[in-house]
């Protein structure tokens, strides 16, 4: 999938979760979500008392929407392009043993690519829309079609 150039990787994704986050190591985490629909995320504006200077870090939680854990950080090099923004989705992807996940904004379908899905919908073709969002239609028009090859993107 592409995505426009305003993607971040999420950073922290090797840890665990601290204790009061629930402990939970952030890889389970993330291969739960791997293989499905991009993932729906709420970034969380904190600050962390930093022990090395004594002084607070501003720092942005990513958590997701569906199990509402905390899977990882905006990086600190990022946090100014992701302090003010809308939806996002995020995607994971695993390369090389790791699992990983890519932050993007949510990008509305067009007209056309909403009434295809709809109608997709309503032939059973799928279960019920997706989130919306341009790259979730476009992750879930390639399931339909893979699994049905008698359709053509001109349906979308």
């Amino acid at each position: 999938m592409s995505f426009d150039n305003s993607d971040t990787k999420i950073a922290g994704v090797t840890f665990n979760n601290p204790a009061d986050e629930g402990g939970e190591n952030r890889q389970v985490l993330l291969k739960q979500l791997y293989g499905g629909a991009p993932t729906p995320v709420t970034l969380e504006n904190v600050i962390f008392h930093n022990p090395d200077t004594g002084l607070g870090e501003f720092a942005i939680k990513v958590r997701s929407d569906i199990t509402h854990k905390l899977l990882g950080f905006i990086p600190k090099s990022e946090i100014s392009k992701w302090n003010k923004t809308g939806k996002m989705m995020l995607v994971v992807e695993y390369y090389k043993n790791t699992y990983s996940g890519t932050l993007h904004v949510c990008k509305d379908p067009t007209p056309k690519q909403y009434g295809a899905m709809k109608s997709f919908v309503k032939k059973g073709l799928i279960s019920k829309m997706p989130p919306y969002d341009q790259t979730v239609y476009k992750w879930a028009f390639n399931k339909i079609y893979g699994l049905n090859p008698q359709l053509t993107h001109e349906d979308e």
